[in-house]
């Protein structure tokens, strides 16, 4: 017999592996259940949540993960609390695969568990739920209120409060993105912050908030500031994406590059100049893509000094970019 064939008597030599003494013949239980999805399934597999063996626990809360049922989401939001941590994040990997709008509640009340651990997987458990009802949690979890779980350590402090402002993103109501606004601004951690601008769409001091994120002390926030910039077309911002395109980590100028990439933005032509010779790859052709995105003719010259860059890339987007210029001006 295959192992992996579903008829019922093939399900129920498995059922009965999953509770043969001997290990090894669990786990190739766990795992054939796990491939074939059928739903009789999933009960057996949830009881092997408290299999003894901390492994297969883990094994187990992987396999449920392929089984889209009710009672599958409320299982793995026990396993959270598992003792081990394998166990724990296979649990939480699986979770935002099974939930469904029927799970509302039980992320919700999870949400405000007092493990942060616990907190910040229901917090992005609920990201695709969109679910109005999480604001509440999630601001208590992103602003660090009384509701909010106790201060256990900065990592997991952190997780929770980055995952409230990825969920805050997701909700795009105007209450959340004030308060994307002050995470970006004031919070202590640079991930938060990171997230927090990453998340940022429109409404009330974005732009005034991404300006102010080009010169965060942390480059990873400067970075995601001048992508953010781009996204959302930000011409205002040429001063601080000028100022970036000095930046001493070449990643924020990549950024920068690419954001400077906006029609009719003449005037970061001779901005976007110096990095076509930089010695990196990756710069010289954000630039190069830049400046066919502007669209004015003035940039001929500059690309035309790439048309035999050593890198192909690079050639290749000179090329676009000279072409995308003959055809409009």
């Amino acid at each position: 017999m295959s192992i992996f064939e579903t008829d019922t008597e093939d399900l129920d030599i498995l059922f009965d592996q999953l509770e043969h003494p001997d290990a090894t013949t669990r786990r190739v239980a766990i795992l054939a259940l796990a491939d074939c999805g059928h739903e009789d399934a999933a009960a057996p597999l949830i009881r092997r949540l408290n299999d003894i063996e901390p492994d297969l626990r883990a094994e187990a809360a992987k396999a449920l993960g392929n089984f889209h049922l009710t009672c599958v989401a409320p299982a793995l939001v026990q396993a959270l609390h598992d003792p081990v941590a394998a166990v724990r994040e296979a649990a939480a990997t699986a979770l935002p695969d099974v939930v469904t709008q029927q799970h509302e509640q039980v992320l919700l009340a999870a949400a405000v568990h007092p493990t942060p651990f616990v907190q910040a997987v229901a917090l992005r458990a609920l990201i695709p739920l969109r679910t109005p009802a999480a604001f509440p949690v999630a601001a208590a979890a992103l602003t660090g209120t009384p509701d909010t779980a106790p201060d256990t350590g900065s990592d997991t402090g952190t997780d929770t409060r980055r995952a409230a402002a990825a969920l805050l993103g997701w909700l795009r109501t105007e209450a959340a993105g004030a308060l994307l606004v002050q995470a970006a601004r004031t919070d202590p951690d640079s991930e938060v912050r990171r997230t927090a601008i990453g998340a940022l769409t429109d409404g009330p001091d974005v732009e005034a908030t991404i300006r102010h994120a080009l010169s965060d002390p942390s480059w990873h926030v400067r970075e995601v500031a001048a992508q953010r910039a781009g996204r959302l077309g930000l011409r205002a911002a040429l001063p601080e994406l000028a100022q970036a395109m000095t930046d001493d980590y070449w990643q924020v100028r990549v950024k920068a590059a690419a954001a400077l990439g906006q029609p009719g933005l003449t005037e970061a032509i001779p901005i976007l100049a110096p990095a076509l010779s930089s010695p990196i790859s990756t710069l010289r052709k954000e630039a190069a893509a830049a400046l066919g995105a502007i669209g004015d003719s003035a940039a001929v010259p500059l690309l035309e000094e790439l048309v035999n860059d050593p890198d192909p890339e690079v050639r290749k987007l000179t090329r676009k970019a000279l072409a995308e210029l003959a055809r409009i001006t």
